[in-house]
């Protein structure tokens, strides 16, 4: 699980560094509300990060069923991170007044531990045991 865990993070760093750019420069170039960069950031991450992980991470080779069912509790995986990450967020700027780009960075800490568990006991589950 450890080595597993690497892969993800390294995979993540990626995939993240992408997420990112877009949340900060949507809300630092163009102004767009940090919501709403943070939304449109993940949903771009979230593209790129099934695509990987179900590639790299998980070593996920299925048909196009298979496929479709990962897709959807990858999805779910997603929702669940995400919502538990900008509850985070929000908190984290309205609350403890933490300046909203490195509340991002926190967040994002956030979703990756959770995006993590959920997605090896969920999604990817087969894999679990072969890369403990």
């Amino acid at each position: 699980m450890i080595r597993q865990f690497a892969v993800f993070l390294s995979v993540g760093l990626v995939n993240t560094i992408a997420a990112l750019a877009v949340i900060l420069s949507l809300s630092e170039i163009l102004n767009v509300h940090y919501v709403l960069a943070n939304a449109l950031g993940y949903a771009f991450g979230l593209a790129l990060g099934f695509t990987l992980h179900r590639k790299i991470t998980f070593k996920e080779q299925s048909d196009l069923d298979k496929r479709r069912s990962e897709m959807f509790k990858f999805l779910v995986v997603f929702g669940v991170a995400y919502m538990i990450q900008l509850i985070g967020l929000v908190v984290l700027v309205r609350i403890l007044g933490i300046p909203d780009e490195f509340a991002q960075v926190i967040a994002i800490g956030i979703y990756a531990v959770v995006n993590f568990a959920g997605n090896r006991v969920f999604t990817f589950r087969k894999n679990v045991k072969d890369l403990s």
